[in-house]
């Protein structure tokens, strides 16, 4: 954890881009009030199926 302390400025969440707060064992964005957990010291910065997919359509 202390390689994802020293680099958390340059992580966003994927979902809003906004920056991301370090936890005991997850990532926390406040805009989107999400968890990302982090397993191993690898954050799992992973959004639903169903967002990525409509990500790429236009609106």
């Amino acid at each position: 954890m202390e390689g994802l302390r020293k680099n958390i400025d340059v992580l966003a969440c994927p979902r809003c881009k906004d920056g991301l707060e370090l936890k005991e064992n997850y990532l926390f964005c406040k805009r989107c009030n999400l968890k990302y957990p982090v397993i191993d010291g690898i954050p799992q910065l992973v959004v639903s199926v169903d967002e990525v997919w409509c990500s790429g359509e236009k609106r």
